[in-house]
């Protein structure tokens, strides 16, 4: 991997690892404020606890994976960052268009309504996620490794 594309892979995880670092604590430690935002997606609200007690774990865990371990578990920290905002968004997507007028629950309690800069923000950090998943991708084919 060249200078500049290790500097933006490594800016990249910074900033993603803050992102999740920020908000799996945050939903953790508010976690029943997090199970009302859940239920108030209306969709399958009767399992919103335990989306509450799964998903900040999973958060944080993938935020440590792409900042602290070795590529491989960087990248699977990177996909599994990947699948959490693909699903964020197909849900907030999916209030939206109901007319669900609610929080977005993403950095708990006190999380930003839903609406156009929530799709901004999330088209942005899927962006980041993807561009740190080629950047190791091609660093893991330069150095010969599957």
């Amino acid at each position: 991997m060249r200078g500049h594309n290790r500097a933006i892979s490594f800016m990249l995880r910074v900033g993603l690892f803050a992102v999740f670092a920020y908000a799996g604590i945050e939903k953790w430690h508010n976690s029943r404020d997090f199970v009302e935002q859940i239920a108030n997606y209306q969709f399958f609200p009767d399992r919103s606890p335990w989306v509450a007690l799964l998903l900040p774990p999973f958060e944080l865990a993938a935020a440590c994976s792409i900042l602290l371990l070795s590529r491989a578990w960087r990248q699977a920290g990177a996909i599994l960052m990947l699948a959490m905002l693909l699903m964020f968004t197909v849900a907030m997507a999916r209030a939206w268009t109901l007319g669900i007028n609610i929080e977005c629950g993403c950095f708990g309690k006190g999380s930003p309504t839903i609406g156009p800069l929530s799709f901004v923000r999330n088209a942005s950090l899927i962006a980041g996620t993807l561009v740190l998943l080629w950047f190791d991708r091609e660093s893991t084919a330069k150095s010969g490794q599957v």
